[in-house]
């Protein structure tokens, strides 16, 4: 086997025999929360601004939240309760 495949394959070894940190898979220590200034807006507010400084989307499409439910990766019963709940508040 040539070198450069024994070192790939030591390496990850070694990756997947770490422990597993608190805050997995976290490699570095992290001194400022960069969501830090999003805190003082309300939850539509920050979701927007989210969205325009990490230039991603903040939520999954429905599609992909109804092959979740699909799977059982999303839980029927606590679905129903949370929205039950949710419109209670609201």
């Amino acid at each position: 086997m040539e070198l450069g495949r024994k070192l790939r394959i030591r390496s990850i070894v070694n990756i997947a025999s770490e422990k597993i940190p608190y805050f997995w898979p976290m490699r570095n220590f992290v001194h400022h929360n960069p969501l830090h200034e999003l805190e003082s807006m309300n939850f539509r507010e920050a979701i927007e601004e989210g969205k325009r400084f990490f230039r991603g989307e903040p939520f999954l499409k429905r599609e992909d939240y109804l092959e979740l439910l699909k799977k059982g990766k999303i839980e029927e019963e606590i679905l129903r309760k949370n929205l039950r709940e949710f419109l209670k508040e609201n």
